[in-house]
């Protein structure tokens, strides 16, 4: 995300190398309005259908949304500026599909998929709204700062007014089995675990033992990338302390099949995503996965066999 968005630890397009230092500043998204209300009804008719009768009112959603931040100098927003949104569009979260995230942004919804495998706080109408968007207000017409808006850093309430309020309601949303995926290969010197990040500042300390039976920590590496830390080392080791004060269990799991395989859909001829060959499990011929080594094997061989014949 960029700026109201690429701020939420360290969020980015791809995995999870980002580089805040390098990210200039960017006004208000043109249109936002219509993108805000066009989701905003998407969401409710095609990603998570809700009844005839019962929908939440879009444009109701965007008087809320934008009286939080329009005719205001950016720096002075607050969480509760924008809790009027959030009361209304907060929703229920499915027992045991939160997932959360840090420095992780893509393959964790390439994860997701929207609620089919898990529901990430972009993939619900509260954040899903404004997804990778930027916004933010002035004093001066229109109200609405489409130059600049405050560059990750230059004020902590404009970093943590929207994302802060929406990420609180989220975590306290969660029940069941919760994951969180985080970045065991970050190049921009940032740790895979950060106390100042939104997961350690607003998710963790708002989950309810009571409700979360067990909380699962993920740590992803890069395709190609160097593995700078793993489960039982550096700052995995803080998020233990803070999970274990929490009253959670340590359960952390290093590149898990089904996460390596979707980073692997873009890196298929990388060493790590050269996946085992099985034997058959009968003695019907060659595995499916087999069958171009057998057709390698087979043509080396014809080779061999003309060779002696000359």
């Amino acid at each position: 995300m960029d700026t109201m968005s690429l701020w939420m630890n360290c969020f980015v397009l791809t995995f999870g190398l980002c580089q805040l230092n390098h990210v200039a500043s960017q006004g208000t998204t043109d249109h936002l309005q219509d993108i805000f209300i066009g989701r905003c009804w998407n969401y409710q008719t095609k990603i998570r259908p809700v009844a005839p009768g019962q929908y939440k009112n879009c444009s109701e959603l965007w008087q809320r949304f934008s009286t939080a931040f329009m005719n205001k100098d950016a720096c002075s927003v607050t969480q509760d500026d924008y809790r009027s949104y959030g009361d209304i569009a907060m929703e229920d979260v499915p027992n045991g599909k939160s997932l959360f995230w840090e420095g992780t942004y893509q393959v964790t919804h390439d994860y997701s998929r929207r609620g089919r495998r898990k529901w990430a706080l972009g993939d619900i109408l509260i954040g899903y709204c404004v997804d990778q968007l930027t916004w933010c207000g002035q004093t001066a017409a229109p109200g609405v700062n489409y130059t600049r808006c405050p560059a990750y850093g230059e004020c902590s309430s404009y970093d943590d007014a929207f994302w802060g309020m929406a990420a609180t309601k989220y975590a306290i949303a969660a029940s069941g089995e919760a994951t969180t995926i985080m970045n065991g290969s970050r190049t921009d010197g940032r740790p895979a675990y950060e106390r100042e990040s939104y997961f350690a500042k607003f998710e963790l300390p708002n989950l309810d033992p009571s409700k979360v039976t067990k909380f699962q920590v993920v740590v992803l590496h890069d395709v190609g990338k160097i593995v700078r830390e793993s489960c039982n080392n550096g700052s995995l080791v803080q998020l233990k302390e803070d999970i274990l004060k929490r009253g959670f269990e340590w359960h952390c799991t290093d590149d898990p099949e089904e996460m390596v395989h979707i980073l692997c859909v873009d890196n298929v001829a990388s060493p790590e995503c050269t996946l085992a060959r099985r034997s058959s499990p009968s003695n019907n011929g060659p595995h499916v996965h087999d069958i171009g080594q057998f057709k390698q094997l087979f043509l080396a061989t014809l080779m061999i066999i003309s060779i002696y014949l000359l």
